[in-house]
């Protein structure tokens, strides 16, 4: 089996083996939550994005559980960026009328960043999924699901000069599980591989951002978008959706689930535009 080092995970350490770390140290996964594990980058492009900090740069990397964005309290790893416009009604509006997605505008978990150096940590702007399979009412099902959050200084959106508008999304691909007395979500362990967009890519967290990217980008519209103005909705196929940016955050911190999977992110993240820019 070889020797075996520690690995930083969100909670807690696992071990990983000492080739995975020798790659870590020549640059393969290293970043601001430890390495990324030796399926997280399988088979995916052999050009990676430039490594560096999220753009901009204040963005915290996970959404998390408790409503001060605390070390500790990580949940999901951002590896979508909505740019152009990204604002909450487009984005349900576009996963509903484009992606055929149900959405809501619920926030069960906290999106964090520090705009002029002022902590900020905000619920989700709302939540879409995609039921996969055969989905039985009022239990959970396996599913396509993210959760997105506009960001913000002082009650007004934030405008990027390149970006414009832009929000957080933390997509992942989750089965359902029995944890505890219910049935409950667990996103898919990186044990598990799946083939999309022509790559092969481990765990739910990165083939949830696959899905997001298939389903968007270069996507026009089929339908007539009633939002933000009903009385005023976009027409079919006025625009499509780019991929702006390709960038790797490394946000690749391993994120147990409550059935014991470990699932984590490459740390490539996607900056979609809401509107053609």
């Amino acid at each position: 089996m070889g020797l075996l080092v520690r690995k930083r995970t969100i909670p807690g350490w696992v071990k990983v083996p000492l080739a995975a770390a020798a790659a870590g140290a020549l640059g393969f996964g290293i970043g601001q939550t430890g390495l990324g594990g030796p399926q997280s980058h399988a088979n995916e492009p052999k050009t990676p994005p430039p490594v560096g900090t999220p753009v901009p740069s204040d963005l915290k990397l996970y959404t998390y559980s408790g409503s001060n964005c605390a070390d500790g309290d990580e949940k999901d790893p951002i590896s979508v960026v909505f740019v152009n416009d990204g604002f909450p009604d487009w984005i349900r509006a576009h996963m509903s009328h484009i992606t055929g997605w149900s959405s809501s505008s619920e926030g069960d978990q906290y999106f964090g960043a520090a705009p002029n150096g002022q902590a900020e940590c905000e619920p989700a702007d709302g939540d879409a999924w995609r039921n996969v399979g055969f989905c039985p009412p009022a239990v959970p099902c396996d599913r396509f699901h993210v959760r997105f959050y506009m960001h913000q200084y002082q009650g007004a959106p934030r405008v990027h000069p390149t970006y414009g508008g832009f929000a957080s999304a933390s997509p992942h691909y989750e089965k359902r599980v029995q944890c505890g007395l219910w049935p409950d979500h667990a996103v898919v362990a990186n044990s598990q591989e799946f083939q999309i967009n022509k790559i092969t890519v481990a765990g739910g967290f990165n083939y949830g951002r696959e899905e997001i990217k298939k389903t968007w980008v270069r996507r026009q519209h089929s339908v007539a978008i009633p939002f933000p103005d009903p009385l005023n909705p976009i027409p079919p196929a006025t625009h499509d959706h780019p991929l702006v940016d390709n960038r790797n955050w490394d946000n690749t911190a391993m994120m147990r689930q409550c059935n014991g999977w470990e699932a984590y992110s490459s740390g490539r993240v996607f900056y979609i535009g809401v509107k053609a820019a």
